[in-house]
């Protein structure tokens, strides 16, 4: 899937930087854990959702190298996602938390094994310098930027760019985080069928966490207690709170042909109106 996209979106690139992207890719996807949700299958369904946004007429907005950085992100921004939230290693006083000072503390590590791999298998070498330093910086802010924690804040920047419809080279990092955001959280805009089987294996994740935080003697973090299901109000929350005010903005402005992604977002949100915590996955 990533060197599809990659061949589509920034074929001149990849040709150039073949030799070590393609390394870098099998290792960087052989690295996701056997997770519920935050797996390698994941990852796929984020660049190719990012590849459907690049077609979409981000791709117009975007320069070749810029491209080329945000399908890299996208392909590893869960990289060695433990399963568990940054919330449960803080609390777990886990060798990660610690290390990241208790901030961004998954999205920090996944951005550092990223970086971590593209110079082991030397990705980037054939560039010149101020191009690999702008992937490299491109890439730890838009990874850094699926904190959810600092969720508000980067939407109201993207609001205050969007007019202007980044034009600007420096206001460019903000859009590539944005596209990232809504790829890592586009499960909610796929058809029904789809969007309902990736909110079962986040729930059986959940739920996971649930039970190591019990077993722990730990209170059990909101909407991860298996033995009192609360689906539908997680999932209602998500909506109002992340998914429907994100994709309103980003889908006003890639503009007519994203109506479909809002369209299906709302629907799938409308089957949580009636608080029913089951899911149809059939």
């Amino acid at each position: 899937v990533a060197c599809h996209a990659l061949r589509v979106h920034c074929d001149s690139m990849f040709g150039e930087l073949r030799p070590g992207v393609e390394p870098f890719l099998e290792e960087c996807f052989s690295l996701y854990r056997q997770n519920y949700f935050h797996n390698a299958l994941h990852a796929a369904d984020v660049v190719q959702t990012l590849h459907c946004f690049l077609s979409m007429g981000l791709n117009k907005r975007l320069s070749e190298l810029e491209r080329f950085t945000l399908l890299i992100a996208g392909s590893a921004h869960d990289v060695d996602h433990p399963g568990v939230n940054a919330s449960f290693l803080i609390h777990t006083a886990s060798p990660l938390a610690v290390h990241y000072h208790n901030i961004s503390v998954l999205e920090k590590h996944h951005a550092a094994t990223a970086v971590k791999l593209i110079a082991k298998h030397r990705m980037l070498a054939p560039l010149r310098e101020d191009d690999r330093d702008s992937v490299l910086r491109i890439l730890i802010e838009a990874i850094v930027a699926t904190d959810m924690a600092f969720h508000a804040d980067w939407l109201e920047k993207f609001k205050a760019k969007a007019a202007s419809r980044f034009t600007s080279t420096g206001d460019r990092p903000l859009l590539i985080a944005t596209a990232l955001k809504c790829a890592d959280i586009s499960n909610v805009c796929k058809p029904s069928r789809i969007y309902n089987k990736w909110s079962v294996v986040l729930e059986w994740e959940m739920y996971s966490q649930g039970d190591m935080e019990r077993e722990r003697g730990m209170q059990i973090s909101p909407f991860m207690n298996r033995e009192k299901p609360e689906i539908a109000e997680s999932q209602r929350g998500f909506f109002e709170i992340f998914a429907e005010p994100l994709f309103a903005a980003f889908t006003e402005f890639l503009g007519h042909k994203a109506c479909v992604v809002m369209q299906q977002l709302l629907e799938n949100k409308q089957q949580w109106c009636c608080g029913d915590n089951s899911l149809t996955t059939s």
